[in-house]
This record gives structure tokens, sequence and C-alpha cells, in this order.
């Protein structure tokens, strides 16, 4: 089975990528407190990123987001609520269609 990804996809796992750790890129500048600028331009497009998904959920379910604090996280967990959801409609979908009894 093929995983149809949606084109923000790349951009939610922005955080996995290995510059969103370097957020001094040498000591002195972390006892400067100089931020890395590329880290620190990745931290708002995250953090915007992850604002947009949440204002998209209902509001029913945002309880189960609101705790995730980026972006590739909460679009990992949107992801696997939603294919239990189908999982579980299938399986009872397919139980009602295997008990169906032909009426004369």
């Amino acid at each position: 089975m093929t995983k149809i990804r949606h084109p923000l996809y790349r951009l939610a796992f922005l955080t996995r990528h290995p510059l969103y750790r370097l957020a001094f890129l040498t000591d002195a500048a972390r006892e400067a407190g100089t931020e890395n600028l590329a880290y620190t331009e990745l931290k708002e497009q995250d953090s915007l990123l992850c604002t947009w998904i949440l204002s998209t959920i209902s509001s029913s379910l945002l309880s189960r987001f609101v705790r995730l604090c980026h972006a590739w996280k909460v679009w990992e967990e949107v992801h696997l609520y939603c294919s239990t959801q189908m999982k579980t409609i299938s399986r009872q979908l397919r139980y009602e269609l295997c008990n169906i009894s032909k009426g004369l």
C-alpha cells in the first residue's frame, strides 16, 4: 500500500533536520547567547505550521493534540488518530456486511 503524503508533510518534519539541533554554532555563541539564524528561522516556521495545523482541527478533537509543541508531532498524532478511526469503522462495516442476510 502506497502512502499518500500531503505537500506540508515535508515542512512538518523540518524539526527533524540536523539544523534544528544546532541552536548555537560554537561554544562562544552559546556563552554569548547568540542563536544560529537558521535555527531561529526553522523554529519560527515550525511554530507557525504547528499553529496552522492545530487551527484546522475541530474543537471536539483539539484537546487530544493541543499539548504537542512541534508540527511533526501534531502531524503524526493526527495521522495515527485518523488511521485508528478508519480501521475501527472498516471493521464495523465489514462485520455488518458479513451479517446481512438475504430477505425473501
